[in-house]
């Protein structure tokens, strides 16, 4: 059971941590190094496949909205989706900006690979396959076309 009346002075329907997610701030819980290859605080989509290591930074997959790449002699597909707030933006959660989500797929179905692109723009576009043309979610289900499923 959850209770509002924790006797605590904090408003629990507020972020106190606004503004933390700002890429260009330094985290205030990291004390490493820092490489500058990217801000410090820069959203990535990071895999690791057969002992190799790959990070997709979240501005780059946002624009292409999907992304082939082979990692550890794997070949694999990241999606983005717009429509996901971020938690830490503002103080409140609802109007905080957009991060978007992601997916990560083995692009594969039934031994056919596939490779993927955005079809329109970043803001309004679809993710498609040029191998059957099909249309694909951030879950990696075919919603328009052929009835798959991509592997995780």
């Amino acid at each position: 059971m959850l209770n509002r009346d924790t006797e605590a002075s904090r408003n629990y329907g507020t972020n106190p941590y606004s503004g933390y997610d700002r890429v260009d701030n330094t985290p205030f819980l990291f004390d490493g190094e820092s490489d500058g290859r990217l801000l410090p605080k820069e959203r990535v989509v990071a895999i690791e496949v057969g002992g190799v290591d790959a990070a997709f930074p979240f501005p780059v997959i946002a624009q292409e909205r999907a992304v082939n790449y082979t990692v550890g002699g794997v070949d694999v597909a990241v999606f983005f989706e717009p429509g996901t707030v971020s938690a830490l933006d503002r103080r409140f959660i609802a109007s905080s900006k957009d991060i978007g989500s992601k997916g990560v797929f083995v692009p594969s179905v039934d031994g056919q690979r596939l490779t993927f692109r955005l079809n329109g723009t970043p803001e309004d576009g679809v993710i498609v396959d040029n191998e059957t043309g099909s249309t694909w979610s951030i879950l990696g289900t075919a919603i328009k076309g052929a009835a798959r499923r991509l592997a995780a």
